[in-house]
């Protein structure tokens, strides 16, 4: 590459080429680590242009970002699940014990909470 190419033209020819060659990135990617050995600039000159490039890395960064929401999604879903089956159990629980004759006073103390969450929860 005796006659260097500036940006702009670089960056033309870069667009032809992603217009009409089929986006293969091992391929691309071997064939840019040739040039970058062989001319270390340009081939960083190319990365920088290469459309296509960016547009599988834009793509790889969306893919990632949906996975990562959806993890997120199921373990906060699993929580709110976890907490909603815990406090459904208590109210059960503690209607049971109410028809039982337990008082809100003993289960409270029994169960380290207020008498007013029992007498909340007791409600059918």
């Amino acid at each position: 590459m005796q006659n260097k190419l500036d940006d702009a033209r670089l960056a033309l020819i870069m667009s032809v080429a992603d217009l009409y060659f089929e986006l293969d990135i091992k391929r691309d990617q071997e064939i840019l680590h040739e040039i970058s050995k062989e001319y270390p600039e340009e081939g960083e000159r190319f990365m920088k242009l290469m459309p296509g490039f960016a547009r599988v890395a834009y793509e790889e960064g969306i893919e990632k970002g949906i996975e990562q929401g959806i993890v997120q999604g199921i373990e906060k879903g699993i929580g709110q699940g976890i907490e909603q089956g815990e406090e459904k159990s208590k109210k059960l629980i503690i209607q049971k014990f109410l028809r039982k004759g337990f008082t809100p006073e003993q289960l409270a103390e029994t169960l380290e909470i207020s008498i007013d969450e029992v007498k909340e929860l007791g409600k059918q």
